[in-house]
């Protein structure tokens, strides 16, 4: 059995998802780069950007409005927005990210200092573990 979270089918995971042909008046679909689903007790979503880039204005609208919807529902949840530096031919290691900015609680909040998304999500979800 292959170990979990590596990638399984490179060549699969390398094809381009084109969603021009989705579009609903000016809205057209957009993907998110990691969900986890904790026991039926939280969820962290995560969407990462190189160097810092910021997310489009429909996207960022789109996953906090799943975050806060998330929370309403009485799930603490949580969403990332992590940085990267890593070349085109390079893998991202999502969890050498680094936290850019985060939907809380209904509210965007920068790290005080630098942490890694592997850091935040397993704190994250030490802190709403039943």
């Amino acid at each position: 059995m292959p170990e979990r979270g590596v990638i399984r089918n490179r060549e699969r995971g390398s094809q381009i998802r084109d969603f021009s042909k989705l579009r609903i008046g000016s809205i057209t679909p957009t993907d998110l780069d990691m969900l986890i689903e904790y026991h039926n007790q939280c969820f962290v979503f995560c969407e990462t950007k190189y160097n810092g880039n910021d997310l489009e204005l429909g996207q960022s609208l789109a996953f906090e409005r799943l975050c806060d919807a998330c929370e309403r529902a009485g799930k603490p949840s949580i969403l990332f927005i992590t940085t990267h530096g890593n070349e085109i031919n390079e893998d991202i290691d999502m969890g050498m990210s680094v936290v850019a900015s985060y939907r809380y609680k209904f509210r965007w909040q920068t790290p005080p200092q630098p942490v890694l998304l592997k850091d935040a999500v397993r704190g994250f979800i030490e802190r709403q573990a039943l």
